[in-house]
């Protein structure tokens, strides 16, 4: 021992004495002698800078050669204190430790000696680390259009761009490789237009003007489209549309359509591959001769010329449908007349009148049985028999071929007999009265 240096040799406890020459007092002090410890071999502090998401690994040692280990020198050991879990993660690895970088600052990592079990905190030495988001310089962002027959065409952002409802919109963005922090969020500046989610996935949901932006929040860079969004109206170019009816005709020498009076008839539309707005307002130049129904249906007046005119157009999109149709009502033909009156003829006689006649045999028949003023309790039996029998006879006419059973001659049937029923009331009640008259003045 020189002046107030003592200068260990081997790792352990010891003690030291320190006597006053003078007065011969003696006092002594147990001191602990410890390896000094190296971080990678260094025996100074130690600083990382990484970038997020990077690793490295230490090694914690002593030099194991400045000192001797007495019998009975207990191990010295480490311990590992992370400052802040939220920045960089240390974990052990075979007897080295890997640092990991999980987030963006800075984080000390505190090794403590210790000697059996005690801690020795003044000893400690550090690693201190400091991790770095890498941020992109570069941000490029595209659009894409996909047209329903699935053409590609790529969005100007430059310009104002026309879409059409059904077509499938796409965005992309590119970032400089190996870019740890990104932030880029997707607007719409008309949600009614366009919706895009955070991904940058996009749905139409009507028509109208709408600007999307994207924008890397980091850097503050963005880009921006600007869409038209419209319906696509059109009609089939060589075929536009088609019409029916009754008889119906076509004069290519007048370019007229011709269908039946009394019978309605219908226009179609064919509509394009990809349109996407159908609603057709329909008008004519004469409603006395015909009018249109909103699905096309014509409802013939008379006889007459006219012209019918589709129009597709929803206002706003600069596509529009105007569809000129000549229509011509023709006469019903005499013999079709002719046709339809003897089918009238034989309902009022083969239905109406044989069930008028069974009406005025079946009120005899009750009158015979019903004698008196009790007859009248006959008629609605007589009446639901009427009824019966017709609904019987259309019933059958089911089983028969060519043949159908209508409820309108079940009707038919019953006014017949319902009638014959009546008239015969009637004739009875004159006869008893003219009876009555004749009886009274021969008194």
């Amino acid at each position: 021992m020189s002046g107030s240096s003592i200068t260990p040799k081997c790792v352990g406890e010891f003690t030291v004495y320190i006597t006053h020459t003078a007065s011969g007092i003696t006092k002594e002090v147990t001191m602990l002698a410890l390896d000094d410890f190296h971080i990678d071999g260094g025996k100074g502090q130690v600083s990382k800078n990484i970038k997020y998401s990077e690793s490295f690994e230490f090694e914690v040692g002593t030099s194991g050669d400045e000192f001797t280990r007495v019998d009975g020198a207990l191990e010295e050991t480490w311990s590992i204190k992370n400052s802040d879990d939220s920045i960089i993660t240390v974990k052990e690895n075979g007897g080295k430790y890997s640092v990991t970088g999980v987030g963006e600052g800075n984080a000390t990592i505190t090794i403590v000696p210790h000697y059996g079990s005690e801690a020795y905190e003044s000893m400690s030495k550090t690693v201190k680390v400091k991790v770095d988001h890498v941020r992109t310089t570069a941000f490029n962002v595209s659009m894409t259009r996909t047209k329903y027959n699935g053409d590609v065409i790529d969005i100007n952002p430059d310009l104002e761009n026309n879409c059409y409802r059904n077509d499938q919109l796409s965005l992309s963005t590119s970032i400089d490789e190996g870019t740890t922090l990104k932030d880029i969020e997707y607007t719409s500046s008309d949600k009614d237009v366009v919706i895009i989610n955070n991904e940058g996935r996009m749905w139409v949901m009507g028509i109208g003007k709408v600007t999307i932006t994207a924008t890397e929040k980091i850097t503050g860079k963005s880009q921006e489209f600007r869409l038209n969004i419209q319906n696509r109206i059109s009609l089939v170019e060589d075929n536009p549309f088609s019409v029916s009816g009754v008889d119906c005709t076509y004069d290519e020498a007048t370019g007229f359509y011709g269908i039946e009076n009394g019978h309605p008839g219908r226009i179609a539309l064919n509509f394009a591959e990809g349109t996407t707005y159908r609603t057709v307002e329909w008008t004519t130049s004469n409603d006395k001769v015909a009018t249109m129904g909103g699905d096309g249906v014509i409802s013939p007046l008379k006889a007459g010329k006219i012209k019918i005119t589709a129009t597709i157009d929803d206002g706003y999109s600069t596509e529009k449908v105007i569809c000129t149709i000549n229509l011509t009502i023709n006469k019903q033909p005499v013999i079709k007349d002719l046709a339809e009156f003897f089918v009238l003829v034989r309902k009022a006689l083969g239905h109406f009148g044989a069930f008028l006649v069974f009406g005025v045999f079946s009120a005899l028949t009750y009158m015979l049985w019903f004698r008196g003023k009790h007859w009248f309790w006959s008629t609605p039996l007589t009446i639901a028999q009427g009824f019966g029998l017709a609904a019987l006879t259309e019933y059958i006419q089911l089983s028969v071929p060519g043949r159908c059973g209508l409820f309108s001659d079940v009707l038919i049937d019953s006014a017949g007999c319902g009638i014959g029923i009546l008239v015969t009331g009637i004739l009875i009640i004159l006869i008893t009265l003219l009876s009555w008259r004749k009886k009274k003045k021969q008194k």
